[in-house]
């Protein structure tokens, strides 16, 4: 990432009920706490986030570097991917303990370790 590059920044205070499509949705929409905006300025330890290219440095917001890997995303595919683990995990992970199959689970143990 370098100044100028458009980010896609996670809110978690954003709150969003609406679905891309207009309806209302019951709980805050996942995808919604991602908010476009772009890398203004750096400092040694700090991401210089503002809404638009022009966003002086005094009006931007800072983001540690070292989070920057969980909040800042430089594409939307990214997010995407992003929103589909979130979206995904819980049925997975209830696929998963549902199974009685050994060699699955060995599987998918290695898989996740790595090996």
């Amino acid at each position: 990432m370098k100044i100028g590059d458009k980010v896609w920044y996670f809110d978690e205070t954003r709150r969003v009920y609406r679905n891309d499509k207009g309806g209302i949705t019951a709980g805050p929409l996942y995808r919604g706490k991602f908010v476009e905006k772009f890398i203004v300025g750096e400092t040694r330890q700090s991401w210089i986030l503002g809404y638009d290219m022009d966003t002086k440095l005094d009006n931007g917001f800072k983001i540690l570097k070292r989070n920057a890997s969980r909040l800042i995303f430089d594409t939307e595919d990214a997010v995407n991917k992003v929103c589909w683990v979130e979206s995904n995990r819980y049925k997975i992970s209830d696929l998963v303990n549902k199974c009685n199959d050994y060699d699955k689970l060995q599987r998918i143990v290695k898989i996740l370790e790595g090996n």
